[in-house]
């Protein structure tokens, strides 16, 4: 069985409960709508599609959706209404951020549904130092289709949120956004460093990438300003200028990290194949510690 899925071991776990599917036979794929089961994957397992049932046992069956099919069944990315709040002194320190959200779940309940706003928690302060950070989210159900992780999954929504109200702020004190985050951004010296809402990060060099941000806008800067005065529509060269962050966070894991906030599943595990001095080859499987175990 193939399937464009990262919830590989969900998906032989529910394909195994089919008569005459062992789980060990089944093997998975990702990406795409990743991490949901359908009964469109476990009807193509069984060859439901096949008329003549006796031929079904060795004849491939595949699933192709239409875009519009996929657009009326299929799990959808982010849907939210956010409310965020930040307070700062007039130099521009900043000393607290407040986020509250509401989450569209659509018409009933994904896989991780719920917890992809979650995600976003640990992204909304970005490269900041805020002292003070409070979150709160509220899912709802709706008419629509179903939302779960789609691409980023949590966390472009919180980069455009920062980055929206670091903008806004930046406008009310009548600094540059650049220098705004440059004075309020984590500095080299200062990593591993650990953020307001406790994720660590090992490494970076924010300011140096600032920089040379600041060296690009001034060329941008430099070329719009020296445009022809009298060239035409046709020919002017029209652009905007902006700047954002994108503080990423991949690899939830591990497992001692996901039983902590309540996830319904492990984190990662390892093999280790080993050649011994008589040419024989040795296996040792890695354990997956589940939450609460």
């Amino acid at each position: 069985m193939w399937s464009s899925t990262q919830v590989p071991h969900i998906l032989k776990t529910m394909g195994r409960t089919d008569p005459g599917y062992p789980e060990h036979k089944l093997r998975g794929g990702r990406s795409g709508r990743r991490r949901w089961v359908r009964r469109q994957d476990r009807g193509a397992a069984r060859g439901d599609d096949v008329p003549d049932r006796g031929a079904k046992a060795w004849q491939p069956v595949k699933w192709n959706e239409s875009r519009s099919e996929s657009m009326v069944t299929a799990h959808h990315g982010r849907d939210q209404i956010q409310d965020i709040t930040i307070t700062a002194n007039r130099d521009g320190t900043v000393t607290g951020l407040k986020v509250e959200l509401m989450a569209d779940m659509g018409a009933y309940i994904g896989l991780v549904g719920p917890g992809v706003p979650i995600l976003g928690a640990f992204m909304f302060n970005a490269i900041y130092k805020f002292p003070a950070y409070h979150f709160a989210c509220t899912n709802v159900f709706t008419n629509t289709t179903l939302t779960d992780a789609y691409r980023g999954a949590g966390r472009p929504e919180a980069t455009f949120a920062i980055e929206r109200i670091m903008d806004e702020l930046a406008a009310e004190l009548g600094m540059d956004p650049m220098e705004l985050a440059r004075r309020t951004g984590s500095r080299h010296e200062e990593f591993p460093f650990t953020t307001v809402a406790g994720l660590t990060y090992d490494s970076g060099n924010y300011r140096s990438r600032n920089g040379q941000s600041q060296a690009a806008l001034r060329l941008r800067r430099a070329c719009a300003a020296n445009r022809p005065s009298g060239a035409s529509a046709r020919t002017r060269c029209s652009f905007g200028i902006g700047i954002s962050t994108f503080t990423e966070m991949c690899g939830l894991a591990p497992s001692r990290v996901l039983g902590s906030l309540a996830y319904g599943a492990g984190g990662w595990e390892h093999a280790a194949i080993r050649m011994l001095a008589t040419g024989s080859r040795g296996r040792h499987r890695g354990f997956r510690t589940w939450p609460g175990a």
